[in-house]
C-alpha cells in the first residue's frame, strides 16, 4: 500500500510514512564455510535463528575480522534494528552490541528522532504487512522494494517514549501475573498431594 492511498486517520501530530523514509536499509552476507579462518572468531554473526526477542545480545555463530572482510556481511551497531526478510519475514530485534548479519536479514539504521524500542514494537505490530508483502514458493522472502514501501504510522518522539513506557508497564504486569499463576499452580499441586 502506498502512503497516498492510506486512508486511516491518525491522532494529531502523527504522520503516515514508510520504511524507506525512516531507515537506511543495509543487507548482509555469509563468509564461505570452506575457510575455517572466517569462523569461530569473536564477532557476532546473526542469522534468522538468532532473532528471537526484543534484544539481540549474542549469536550462535561467530566470525573473524577476516570473515567480515572477505564477504558481503555488514555490521549492525548497538541500537540498530535487525529485521528478518527471508524465511520468517517481520521478526525483529534491537542489536545490543556490534553484530554482523547474513543475507536473510536487513539492518535498519534509524534516522534521528526515533526511539529504538518504539520502532521494535511498531515493526512487531506490523508483522502481517511483512508476511503479506513476502513472495516465494518454498521460502518466503520480502524484496527490498516491497520492504521500502511498507506504510507505518509515526508519532512524535515524546509520544513514542510514552507508548514504550506503557507497553513495558503492561509487560511487567503480565510477568507478575504469570508468576502469581505459577505460584497458584504449585499450591494446587501441594493441596492435591495432601488430599491424596
Amino acid at each position: 500500500m502506498e502512503k497516498g492511498k492510506q486512508t486511516n486517520k491518525l491522532p494529531e501530530g502523527w504522520i503516515w510514512t514508510n520504511v524507506s523514509e525512516l531507515f537506511v536499509i543495509i543487507g548482509g552476507g555469509t563468509p564461505t564455510k570452506n575457510n575455517s579462518r572466517y569462523w569461530g572468531g569473536n564477532i557476532n554473526w546473526a542469522s534468522v535463528k538468532d532473532i528471537k526477542s526484543q534484544y539481540l545480545l549474542t549469536t550462535e555463530d561467530k566470525i573473524t575480522t577476516e570473515g567480515v572482510e572477505s564477504s558481503s556481511t555488514k555490521i549492525a551497531n548497538a541500537g540498530d534494528i535487525v529485521l528478518v526478510t527471508r524465511i520468517s519475514p517481520g521478526q525483529v530485534s534491537i542489536v545490543k552490541s556490534n553484530t554482523a548479519i547474513n543475507q536473510d536479514l536487513k539492518i535498519l539504521k534509524l534516522f534521528g528522532g526515533m526511539n529504538p524500542s518504539f520502532v521494535y514494537f511498531l515493526l512487531l505490530s506490523q508483522n502481517q504487512q511483512f508476511i503479506k508483502n513476502a513472495s516465494g514458493t518454498t521460502v518466503k522472502g520480502i524484496k527490498v522494494n516491497n520492504l521500502k514501501n511498507i506504510v507505518l504510522p509515526l508519532p512524535p518522539l515524546q509520544e513514542q517514549h510514552r507508548i514504550v513506557e506503557k507497553i513495558e508497564s503492561i509487560y511487567s504486569e503480565l510477568g507478575q501475573a504469570d508468576k502469581g499463576l505459577q505460584n497458584v499452580k504449585q499450591q494446587l499441586q501441594i493441596y492435591r498431594q495432601a488430599i491424596m
